[in-house]
């Protein structure tokens, strides 16, 4: 069986049978229960082997763009992540889904590595974002 939980992914409705295809989860949605003219759906899965992260990857891989969240697990915590042009970024995050940093409590501070990690992955979450919802990026241009 292995350890499970919740996971909740964002695509592109045209992009929905290749997602599919991609990580093998078939039958959670489908693009003919989207409403007329959605450009994207939330899938919602309640039990996810282990974060669905070779799943994930292997969407990322085939090209799909998409963001979400996934529950913490046994061994392993809470994530929020994304992918576009191939490339998945993984971030840390609280159980409401809120980007978390490690903090030293001896120092009062947090590691630079840490934040200069957040502040990318937040860049590549909004571009992501913005691929599967088609909005304007940071720069100006549209997706």
């Amino acid at each position: 069986m292995g350890d499970r939980c919740y996971l909740s992914v964002t695509v592109r409705t045209k992009d929905l049978g290749a997602f599919e295809e991609a990580t093998g989860w078939d039958g959670y949605l489908n693009a003919d229960d989207a409403e007329e003219g959605e450009q994207f759906v939330q899938i919602n899965i309640d039990e996810v082997n282990y974060g669905g992260d070779d799943e994930l990857e292997a969407a990322a891989k085939a090209g799909i763009p998409f963001y979400g969240y996934h529950s913490a697990g046994g061994c392993y915590g809470a994530m929020l992540f994304a992918a576009l042009g191939g490339k998945t970024l993984w971030q840390d995050c609280d159980s409401d889904g809120y980007p978390t940093v490690r903090f030293d409590l001896d120092t009062g501070g947090s590691e630079r590595a840490d934040m200069c990690g957040l502040k990318k992955f937040v860049e590549f979450y909004k571009a992501a974002k913005a691929a599967v919802e088609r909005k304007e990026l940071p720069n100006g241009d549209s997706v």
